[in-house]
């Protein structure tokens, strides 16, 4: 790179981990069962995401579940769900944590 060309990115420390805890907590039945079948641990997860438009239905979900290190260096920053309403279900969840 040189004075006119620039690389412009950060770097994140909850890519996986935010799926893994997905897999761990809010698919911990389908995801047992999977380790008893031999069978992939996330495609219950892909199965369920299938099933709910892209954007969630407005749910996000800030995936700072182990701090993170962009734009700010915040090792106490924390993951959160925002725009959680009555009517979405686990798809939406893992949709938001995909995304």
């Amino acid at each position: 790179l040189d004075e006119q060309h620039w690389v412009i990115g950060g770097a994140s420390s909850n890519g996986a981990v935010a799926l893994d805890w997905a897999s761990q907590t809010i698919f911990a039945e389908e995801r047992q069962q999977a380790i008893q079948n031999g069978t992939n641990l996330y495609d219950p997860i892909m199965a369920q995401i299938a099933t709910v438009p892209a954007g969630a239905n407005g749910l996000l979900f800030h995936p700072y579940l182990l701090g993170e290190r962009a734009p700010l260096w915040n090792a106490e920053a924390s993951a959160s769900f925002i725009g959680l309403r009555k009517n979405h279900h686990a798809g939406h969840l893992a949709r938001a944590v995909v995304e």
